[in-house]
């Protein structure tokens, strides 16, 4: 050995009593905090967070919700299918007619969970990717109460200053029905479908359209996580 290096080591203190270094720990993941924040922006709202199955029926996804089949939005939402006549659910609004039938107005509750599609891969399509769900019945219900929602919810998000517009756009479980969208440094993109449920599909859940309305909508987290 070296006569430098035998030095050096003879200058080197240790500590054996002294404690380890701990590993490295990872931190949650975006959409982990992205729905941990969710939760705090509609708790004081008195939204409840509920979950609805991976593996559904194709009543819960798509009849109940005004798509009965041969209905051309299917194609929009193409899944994939078990031999027992399941899908895997294609967007989490399968939990509108499960609540409904589960309470009674007034009914608000939210759900971020995992949907899935038959896509090929691309920028902006995937085969699993996330969903946040709202669902609000009560007597009353309008496009005022949505516009607020949503203004509450994005501004929450990107800031009070953020320019948000609703536009005319077609979705079979709703009357009418909104394209959400947020003005972000690249202009216009739009961040959510939504309206006011469609009475079909309350009568669906067992609630009155005469005497009660109600608002929902699905926001991709996804996407508002690439712009935050």
């Amino acid at each position: 050995m070296k006569k430098s290096l035998v030095r050096a080591l003879e200058k080197e203190t240790f500590d054996v009593t002294a404690p380890g270094e701990g590993p490295a720990l990872g931190g949650d993941h975006p959409l982990t905090r992205f729905r941990n924040r969710v939760r705090e922006i509609f708790r004081p709202l008195g939204f409840e967070e509920v979950s609805a199955p991976h593996l559904e029926t194709d009543d819960y996804n798509f009849s109940l919700l005004n798509m009965p089949p041969e209905h051309p939005a299917r194609d929009l939402q193409d899944t994939l299918y078990l031999e027992d006549g399941r899908l895997l659910r294609t967007h989490t609004s399968n939990l509108q007619v499960r609540e409904m039938r589960k309470r009674k107005p007034p009914i608000r509750v939210v759900s971020f969970d995992r949907c899935f599609r038959y896509e090929n891969l691309d920028p902006h399509h995937s085969h699993t990717f996330t969903q946040f769900d709202l669902l609000y019945v009560d007597r009353d219900v309008s496009m005022a109460h949505l516009r607020f929602l949503s203004d509450y919810f994005i501004k929450r998000v990107f800031g009070e200053r953020t320019e948000t517009r609703f536009r005319p756009k077609y979705y079979p479980f709703v009357e009418p029905g909104v394209g959400i969208d947020a003005l972000g440094p690249n202009g216009w993109f739009e961040i959510a479908g939504a309206g006011l449920v469609h009475p079909q599909v309350l009568r669906n859940g067992g609630i009155d359209p005469t005497k009660y309305s109600g608002l929902a909508w699905g926001f991709g987290p996804d996407r508002m996580l690439m712009a935050e």
